[in-house]
């Protein structure tokens, strides 16, 4: 092929000649800590947390450019394989039909979490938190999850362990059309995952105003930006999601503006990235 620039999407850098050669690196998995519920329902996530910094490691030096998404992942990429050309290039995520995305008129106070079930999308917390209120007799919510059970052996569990709490709703998978309609019908969106690259459903649920709790993780800060609904908590803490929940529910909850850190040179097109890429 003979090629001027060889660009590897998907974390790899092959061992190729080109007069540019770049790589993008959009798996986070270095930097997760696996739980015992990883070994046990999702054995390959992680093994990815305790093999992928050595796989990107590979050849990763010989790239001109090295491509992530977030600038804490900049930073992280910096100190562990010691490259100074990382490009941060932010994913351009247009929200489709938002005059267009309607509403289901709900009974009760709704909460409202879409997700594929992995472990790492940290589903037990939000469950955690419905038996948490129920405890403290409140029980005039609901909490809608996109899992039904069948999806895999996490999802099993965690049918079998919380399918006895009447306020969480098992939905199973829905289209984006329908996630959108319910994100746009909900009280608040529950966002806690431990493990993102961006976080697509908190772009979602700034761009329809709604207010969002997520985790308070590097990812979730960078992706939310400046938002004057927004409230992070500690993903591995019920109680703390729950007090935020009852304070919601009281509309006592003081939720302050978040001024997100400004970063300059990222790159917010694939037409800008390979500008700056072919013009090195």
């Amino acid at each position: 092929l003979k090629p001027y620039l060889w660009f590897s999407l998907h974390d790899m850098t092959p061992s190729v000649q080109a007069t540019i050669r770049a790589v993008y690196c959009h798996n986070p998995s270095p930097f997760y800590k696996a739980s015992w519920k990883d070994v046990l329902y999702e054995p390959t996530i992680g093994l990815f947390s305790l093999f992928y910094k050595y796989i990107y490691r590979i050849n990763i030096r010989k790239n001109n450019f090295v491509v992530v998404q977030q600038h804490w992942i900049s930073e992280a990429f910096k100190k562990m394989y010691r490259v100074d050309n990382v490009l941060v290039s932010k994913p351009n995520v247009e929200v489709p039909m938002l005059e267009n995305v309607g509403k289901i008129e709900y009974s009760v106070p709704t909460f409202f979490y879409a997700s594929l079930p992995r472990v790492f999308k940290n589903f037990e917390v939000i469950a955690e938190t419905a038996r948490i209120l129920i405890q403290k007799n409140i029980t005039d919510f609901q909490m809608i999850i996109t899992v039904d059970g069948s999806e895999n052996k996490y999802a099993h569990w965690l049918k079998k362990t919380y399918g006895d709490i009447p306020q969480l709703k098992f939905i199973g998978r829905i289209s984006r059309e329908e996630v959108l309609k319910n994100m746009n019908s909900a009280d608040a969106v529950i966002f806690p995952s431990r493990l993102e690259t961006w976080g697509l459903p908190i772009t979602e649920a700034k761009a329809l105003n709604k207010t969002i709790f997520l985790s308070d993780l590097p990812y979730a800060h960078e992706t939310l930006g400046d938002y004057d609904k927004g409230v992070f908590f500690d993903p591995n803490s019920a109680k703390t999601l729950a007090r935020i929940l009852i304070q919601f529910l009281n509309k006592s909850l003081i939720i302050n503006p978040i001024t997100a850190k400004k970063y300059t040179g990222e790159c917010t097109s694939w037409k800008e990235l390979f500008e700056k890429i072919l013009n090195s």
